[in-house]
């Protein structure tokens, strides 16, 4: 469900309220055109504390590389697209497809995504960990708080008497499956390369 533009703090206080894993996609507020993921974890560095983490925002010249849909596969410390949906469920469809066996004796490559700070169970911190990401830091104790915020939130992003657009937003939703699905055709491009 699109629920139309969340800023930062918005996606902080709707996610702080969920599982850990749980992730949105949301237009960013510094880079024109670009999408981030911003997604609920644990604290690799304080014990029980949770942390919402932001990917620095996508561009379309990143998609040009490796699919929206594609990159959410990477992650697999993404589990369910906000409220929760199991990410599989929703993003399956626009998945590229495994790449064929090996032609000619040669073994096709594949770009994958990594976030260093989640690619093992025990993560360990890292100095340049603001290069990757933004996180956002919030005690427990907060979190009750949090939910009144979001509720507010909600009712301003669906009041009908708003200034909510739906055409606007079908443009939104257009584009985001756009993205979803770039890019389609690069391995014919790529064999033709090799040869």
């Amino acid at each position: 469900a699109i629920l139309g533009f969340v800023n930062k703090q918005q996606a902080q206080d709707m996610l702080l309220s969920k599982t850990n894993g749980t992730f949105l996609l949301r237009f960013s507020d510094s880079e024109i055109g670009g999408i981030t993921i911003a997604w609920a974890a644990e604290n690799p560095n304080k014990l029980g504390e949770r942390l919402v983490w932001n990917l620095l925002p996508y561009t379309t010249k990143d998609f040009s590389i490796r699919s929206l849909a594609d990159r959410i596969s990477d992650l697999n410390h993404l589990l369910f697209l906000y409220p929760d949906k199991p990410k599989d469920e929703v993003f399956a469809k626009y998945y590229t497809p495994p790449l064929s066996k090996a032609v000619d004796g040669y073994v096709k490559p594949q770009i994958k995504q990594v976030v260093p700070e989640f690619t093992s169970p025990t993560p360990e911190p890292c100095g340049g960990a603001s290069a990757f990401m933004d996180q956002t830091a919030a005690s427990s104790t907060s979190q009750s708080n949090n939910y009144g915020v979001y509720a507010s939130i909600t009712e301003n992003m669906l009041d009908p008497e708003g200034d909510f657009d739906l055409d606007d937003t079908m443009d939104v939703a257009r584009h985001v499956e756009e993205l979803l699905r770039r890019p389609m055709e690069p391995h014919a491009q790529w064999s033709s390369q090799q040869s």
